[in-house]
Formats: C-alpha cells, structure tokens, sequence
C-alpha cells in the first residue's frame, strides 16, 4: 500500500528503511507477537533470515548464508551500489538521518554511467554458470568488495529512479524483474522503490517460506505508517 506520509522516492524508502531496522531489532529481541494459523502460534525463527542473509551460488547445490554482525546496509541505484553503516547497538538510526543518507546518494550517482553490467544481472543466470561467474568476479579485488557489501548487507534497497509503471500488473513485474541490473537476487530481502514512491519487497525462496514474506511485508507497512 502507498504512505501518505512519504510525497517522493527518498521519503518512502527511508520510512521503510527505519521500519524494517525496527523490526530487526524487535526480530532479534524476541519481541515480535507471533503469526497465528487457527489461533495457533507459528514457528518464527525464519524472520531473522529476512535480515542478513543470502543464497550462495555452487555447483550443483547452492547454500543459504548468514552472516554474523552485519552493520551496513547496500543501496542499489542505477546498477550502482552504495553502503549506508548503520550502528545497531546505539539503537535504530533516526528517520532523518537515513533520508540525509540517501539524498546524499541520489544527489551524487552518476545517472549517465549506469552500469550495464551490474551484479544482480549475474545473479539472475542459471545457478551453475553464476557460481562460475561469481568464482571468476572473486579473484578481482574490486569485484570481490562489491560482492561483499551485497552479500554481508543487513538488507538491499533498491531505487528505481525511471519512470514507475503505471498498472498494478507492471509495478508487480517490475519488483521482480523489471529492472534487474538494479536487484540482487541472492539476497533475501530486498526493498524496492519506485520514482513514483511506489514499493515492494522481492524475496529469495530459498530463504524464507512465502507465509514469513507475506507477513513480513504486512508488518514493515504497518511499522512504516506509524513514524
């Protein structure tokens, strides 16, 4: 659903960024009220790989990994991708200061060097020619850090900065794959937004099971609108 609350790109996705680094922390706190099924509680340890985590390419059997201490997040714009720290033990970052954050990014990316060649490409490849690919990549010091900052993020937010599709159908197809030298598709949960302040979530199933991604997306919506 929209936020009336946020009038342009960099307003939306930083509600969303305070919201979903609230609801890491009452993830990891053990506070969050349980999903119920027939007024049953549900298992909710798959929450904490909505944050953190992502699916590793290998040869005939990939992996889902974790990583311990994350403390940034990575902001894709343009192909291009950008770290924003985040120092969860003082506490979640205020939501000016994560707007600050990103209109520095948006204000300094070079819109004419897109990059064509841009990580989530590759990771949309079959699974056995990416984890070649991803082997190759390694070997080379920069591709080696960019790889990292995608891979050890707390999360991926993704700004789509072309103009947003009009219907429900294309915004849709667009979270997914609309854009995809804008996405990372190894990562579990990436947050997407639109020109136009429209936004989603595209998760790894791998990762998560699709009950934990559709009640995730239902409580950063409810987190956002209450900032």
């Amino acid at each position: 659903e929209d936020d009336p609350q946020a009038g342009s790109l960099v307003e939306r996705a930083a509600r969303l960024i305070a919201a979903a680094l609230n609801l890491h922390q009452r993830i990891h706190a053990q506070a969050l009220a349980p999903d119920l099924a027939d007024n049953l509680p549900l298992e909710m340890d798959q929450y904490r790989r909505c944050f953190a985590t992502h699916r590793r390419p290998r040869l005939h059997c990939d992996e889902v990994v974790t990583t311990a201490g994350s403390h940034h997040i990575a902001v894709l714009i343009g192909g291009q991708v950008y770290s924003m720290s985040v120092d969860l033990q003082r506490g979640a970052a205020s939501l000016s200061s994560i707007q600050k954050s990103l209109e520095h990014i948006a204000e300094n990316t070079d819109s004419a060097n897109d990059s064509e060649t841009a990580p989530g490409m590759l990771s949309a490849l079959p699974r056995d020619q990416w984890a070649q690919q991803r082997d190759a990549l390694l070997k080379d010091g920069n591709n080696q850090q960019t790889l990292s900052l995608l891979e050890k993020a707390l999360f991926v937010v993704c700004l789509d900065t072309e103009t947003a599709p009009g219907s429900a159908g294309g915004i849709t197809a667009n979270l997914r794959d609309g854009n995809s030298h804008n996405r990372f598709y190894d990562k579990s949960m990436q947050i997407i937004v639109m020109e136009n302040g429209k936004a989603g979530l595209c998760f790894e199933r791998a990762a998560v099971d699709g009950s934990v991604a559709l009640g995730f997306a239902a409580r950063l919506h409810r987190e956002s609108v209450r900032l």
